[in-house]
């Protein structure tokens, strides 16, 4: 999946030389949590959140107090408290890479920007949980089957076979190499009789390899047997 098709290009940025004052403004005004920072030429030059900027907010103890520290976020620059480096990622990644990238860089947002360091769009955590949930076709009504089956040639080939042979739409297939055994999800639509679908469970039941399975939003769990497990 590529970054372009879920970054949001409607970017909200702030200047290095902004004060404070002005940026609380305008996440405030925005309804946002974190701004890019650019220059002139839009090159992304840091981050800056509400968390950063919540040490030097006012609180409404005195009004004498209020006014201080309203007075110190109209001197403070943007500059002085943004993260930087920031974290960034290329527009030529995909969502896959960026996921990676949070988790390693612990990070929920990066801008995207294009080979020149210019800011073209901007990836939150979100954006990627919404394009894994499309890819998975997990929004989408399905008959889930889960398996446990031998790391070796053909073992996906096999399952996938026998779904097709009760005329099973497949949806999506994940696969993950778990030590010596691969674990592996199959969703599908229930465009056969109930009959097929039962016939066919039964039928992967006794292979032994099938962990559960998610009918009308009902998990069943099987008894895996042969070292399946």
């Amino acid at each position: 999946m590529l970054i372009q098709d879920w970054m949001s290009t409607n970017i909200v940025s702030i200047a290095p030389s902004a004060s404070l004052l002005k940026c609380v403004a305008l996440l405030k005004e925005k309804g946002l949590r974190r701004l890019p920072v650019v220059n002139r030429d839009n090159n992304v030059v840091g981050l800056i959140s509400t968390t950063d900027i919540k040490q030097f907010q006012p609180t409404r103890s005195t009004g004498m107090e209020y006014l201080e520290a309203i007075d110190m976020l109209d001197e403070m620059k943007v500059r002085d408290i943004m993260t930087k480096p920031p974290v960034t990622i290329g527009i030529s990644n995909t969502v896959e890479d960026a996921a990676v990238f949070m988790m390693r860089k612990r990070v929920s947002t990066l801008p995207v920007v294009d080979e020149e360091n210019r800011l073209i769009g901007m990836l939150t955590e979100w954006d990627v949980f919404q394009a894994m949930v499309n890819a998975i076709g997990a929004d989408e009504p399905c008959l889930q089957l889960a398996f446990a089956v031998p790391n070796e040639p053909g073992s996906l080939a096999r399952l996938l076979a026998l779904v097709k042979k009760y005329g099973m739409s497949v949806i999506t297939v994940l696969s993950k190499i778990d030590g010596k055994r691969r674990l592996i999800d199959i969703r599908c639509k229930e465009i056969v009789s109930t009959a097929q679908t039962n016939a066919m469970l039964e039928e992967l039941a006794l292979l032994g390899s099938m962990r559960y399975y998610v009918r009308d939003g009902k998990i069943t769990v099987c008894e895996a047997r042969d070292g399946a497990q």
